[in-house]
C-alpha cells in the first residue's frame, strides 16, 4: 500500500488477447483511498476479482450489467486497501468465494484498524463481511499457480498463470519499487520473496497493487538479482 490520497475511481486499462485456457480477459480499475488496483480476470468462463478496495461497487455494478460475472474474490493480501469493498461485490456477487492467506486474517479482522488509525482514516469507514468467511489458498485455483510471497504483509501472495505469462503481484512488487514492510511486514521475508519472482520468466508480465505494469527481467535488472 501506499499513502492514501482523495478516493476515486477509474478503469485503467482493458486487455484482451489469446488464452490457452481457450479465452481471458483482463480489465483494471484503480480505485480507493489510496489508489489501488483491482483486476478483473475472465478465463474459459470464470470471473476472478483480484482484491477488492474501497469504491469498486460502481465498477462491479458495471461488470455485472455487461454480463459478467465474479465467481472469486483472490485477495493478495490483507492490508485495508485491497479488502475495504469486498462487502460491495457481494451485494452483487452473494455467491463469490473469498481466498485469502491465513496468515493475514489477523490482519483483515483486527489489525486493519490500527494501521487506518496510523493514517487518521475514521474507523467508521472501514467495512467487512460479518462475519468474515474465506477460503485459505490451496497451492493452485483455476488458471493460477499461488505464490507465497510474504514479507509486505505475513500472508502476502502473488497470483500467476504461467501459461500466459501474468503475474498479479499485489503490494510484493510495483513498476520501479517493492512493498513497504512497516505495517507488520518483515524486508527479509520480502527479499526473499523478491529473490523467487526474479526466478520467474523474464517475459512475465507483472500486475501490481499499485501503479502501472512491469515486467520480471525490468524488475529482476532494477533489484540486481
Amino acid at each position: 500500500m501506499t499513502t492514501p490520497r482523495s478516493p476515486r475511481g477509474l478503469i485503467f486499462a482493458f486487455i484482451s488477447s489469446f488464452c490457452y485456457h481457450s479465452s481471458m480477459e483482463i480489465k483494471q480499475e484503480v480505485s480507493g483511498m489510496v489508489g489501488t488496483n483491482s483486476y478483473y480476470y475472465e478465463c474459459n468462463g470464470k470471473g476472478y476479482l483480484i482484491d477488492a478496495p474501497d469504491g469498486i461497487g460502481s465498477w462491479a455494478e458495471r461488470l455485472k450489467k455487461d454480463g459478467k460475472t465474479i465467481d472469486y474474490i483472490l485477495l493478495t493480501h490483507g492490508h485495508f486497501d485491497h479488502v475495504m469493498g469486498i462487502v460491495e461485490v457481494l451485494s452483487l456477487f452473494p455467491k463469490a468465494e473469498i481466498y485469502l492467506d491465513k496468515e493475514d486474517e489477523s490482519l483483515v479482522t483486527e489489525k486493519n484498524k490500527a494501521i487506518l488509525s496510523y493514517f487518521g482514516i475514521p474507523l467508521s469507514l472501514y467495512s467487512i463481511p460479518s462475519p468474515f468467511l474465506y477460503h485459505d489458498y490451496p497451492s493452485s485455483l483455476g488458471p493460477f499457480t499461488v505464490l507465497k510471497t510474504p514479507g509486505h504483509t505475513k500472508g502476502g501472495v502473488c497470483l500467476l498463470d504461467e501459461e500466459e505469462g501474468i503475474l498479479f503481484s499485489g503490494d510484493t512488487l510495483f513498476q520501479n519499487g517493492e512493498g513497504r514492510t512497516d505495517l507488520g511486514g518483515n524486508w527479509k521475508e520480502l527479499e526473499e520473496s523478491l529473490k523467487n519472482l526474479s526466478l520467474l520468466s523474464e517475459k512475465t508480465t507483472v500486475f501490481p497493487g499499485h501503479g502501472g505494469k512491469t515486467d520480471i527481467k525490468r524488475e529482476k535488472m532494477r533489484l540486481g538479482f
